[in-house]
């Protein structure tokens, strides 16, 4: 076994472990500390913060925030980045190809075809506004 595998075998478990945490910070007792949850923590400095207010917006069916969902699929901590393909992916239906545990470089071709799909899309409301 190369030390590059081992490292990234020991990345994965990592990742996994942070999104377990997350899911039980955020879901114990779910309704309620959604409902407790402040969408202003999307800018928060804490992950979990960031992870909880994501639940939050989907939870409420609150497509405000996509722009802000959108930027957090590059958020260096793979729970939020769970959390924001998970909440876009309710609110939208679609993941337009999106995977939180895949390279940098994969992540950034998704997430320029979201920022696309977001220009579109507030193009539309605008042409539908006139």
């Amino acid at each position: 076994m190369s030390i590059s595998y081992t490292i990234s075998k020991l990345l994965r478990v990592l990742a996994g472990a942070a999104i377990s945490l997350v899911c039980c910070i955020s879901c114990t007792g779910c309704s309620s500390r959604v409902d407790q949850a402040d969408i202003a923590d999307l800018d928060s400095q804490h992950p979990a913060f960031r992870a909880v207010a994501l639940h939050k917006v989907a939870h409420e069916n609150n497509t405000d925030y996509l722009a802000r969902q959108i930027e957090l699929l590059a958020d260096e901590d793979p729970a939020v980045r769970f959390y924001a393909i998970s909440s876009l992916k309710e609110l939208t239906g679609t993941d337009n190809g999106y995977h939180y545990q895949h390279s940098s470089d994969s992540r950034r071709a998704a997430i320029r075809k979201w920022q696309l799909w977001l220009s579109e899309r507030e193009r539309l409301t605008l042409q539908q506004q006139e």
